[in-house]
């Protein structure tokens, strides 16, 4: 499966909410990029405007979202895995992705979930 990359967080938000956020634009935009007419629904398209494309292709709702990820450059497109767990009143908010091309992928996109996380958070 190539490199991959695991990254969660115990949130002060309900899972409820936690959901809220990912989902919602501010919160694609922090995890994915600016695709603004992005729904998360199973079979939905995306081109961000650096050129990554990819597809939704999982939608639990309230629960988890998979979706591709195929940036410029990149044999194929690796697999991001969204997952929100309710912990009391609070939330783990989870991210894998799977088919990285090279260990210093895995790293970046180690930093760009917890950045995305603390921004989630934040908003």
């Amino acid at each position: 499966a190539g490199f991959e990359i695991g990254v969660q967080r115990t949130v002060p938000l309900s899972a409820d909410e936690a959901w809220r956020r990912l989902t919602g634009p501010d919160g694609v935009r922090a995890w994915l990029g600016d695709a603004p007419s992005l729904r998360l629904e199973v079979g939905e398209a995306y081109r961000l405007a650096d050129g990554t494309a990819g597809e939704v292709r999982i939608v639990a709702e309230g629960e988890r979202v998979r979706i591709t990820r195929h940036p410029n450059g990149w044999a194929r497109a690796s697999t991001i895995q969204i997952r929100v767990t309710p912990k009391g009143e609070k939330s783990v908010i989870a991210f894998h992705e799977e088919n990285l091309p090279d260990a210093e992928a895995r790293e970046a996109r180690r930093a760009h979930f917890q950045e995305a996380i603390a921004e989630i958070v934040k908003h």
